[in-house]
Order: C-alpha cells, then structure tokens, then sequence
C-alpha cells in the first residue's frame, strides 16, 4: 500500500512541484524519503534528475516559499543533493540574500552557503558571482540579519581577493 502510495506521488510529481506538494510531503514522509521522491530520474531524455529540476532550480531563484523549505530538506539529502542544495542556495544569495541568511543555521551553515561552492566555474563567473553576491549582501539593512550579513560579507571579500 505504502509503495502504491508512493508511485502515485511520485507520478502526480511529474507534472508540477510547488512549495505546497513539498510541504505536503513532508506531512507524510520523513525528509530523506521526500527527497528521494522527488528524486526520480526525469524520463524527458535531459541529464537532470526532477530533484535538480523541480527542486533546485526553483530555489536557485531566490523565491521565499522555496527558500523556506531548504533547511528541511538539507536534512533528507545525500553527498551530491546536499552539494546541488549549497549551489542553488548560493545562487539565491544574489538574488534574495535576505531570504538566504534567514534559512541558514545548523542544517546549511553559513560558511557553505558563503563560499562561491560551483563546480569549475570560469574565472569570470566566479568574479562576477562573488561582485554581485557582494552587493546584494551590502543592501541587506535588517539588523536582525547583520551579524550573518557581516559574516558572509567577509567569506565572500576574502574569496575576491
């Protein structure tokens, strides 16, 4: 019944994942078992699997109803959805830093999601990441968030240098 219930998901999953399906999952499912639901490789011929797809990517814009689930999932991913997790949410950092400082704690250590984590970027990218990174974290004013903007401010400068 449990494996029934599970394919039907996993099938309703293929047409669209929202922040609510994956919240709703979580109701059900404990985080590893969430993630390897929305693991299942995409049968469209591409060489991402749904999780990179309808997960990561999503986060990677930075939206807040992603973001807030991040955290929760970093506690269900392996070695390699953990590091695509980091990549995505250090691509959000430039487009809603805010909502990036807010999830990180124990499950997505600052130091992680502040360290410029691609795979072989070019030289320019990786220069304009950490300039563009830089400023979005200059315009956070919230003086709840200094204290992490400060540190991933610093992380990021160091990495410029």
């Amino acid at each position: 019944m449990i494996f029934w219930a599970t394919v039907a998901i996993a099938q309703s999953l293929a047409q669209s994942v929202t922040p609510k399906t994956v919240r709703d999952l979580f109701q059900r499912y404990p985080a590893k078992k969430v993630v390897q639901i929305l693991s299942k490789p995409e049968t469209s011929g591409s060489k991402k699997n749904s999780f990179e797809k309808n997960v990561l990517e999503p986060i990677s814009t930075g939206d807040e109803a992603w973001l807030r689930l991040a955290p929760k999932l970093a506690t269900g991913t392996d070695a390699a959805a953990s590091e695509g997790l980091v990549i995505a949410l250090a691509q959000a950092l430039e487009k809603n830093p805010a909502g990036v400082l807010k999830i990180s704690g124990h499950a997505l250590p600052l130091d992680r999601l502040c360290s410029a984590p691609f795979i072989e970027p070019t030289e320019d990218a990786y220069r304009q990441y950490l300039k563009a990174s830089i400023q979005a974290l200059e315009a956070v004013s919230s003086a709840e968030l200094q204290q992490k903007r400060d540190a991933c401010l610093s992380r990021l400068k160091n990495l410029a240098r």
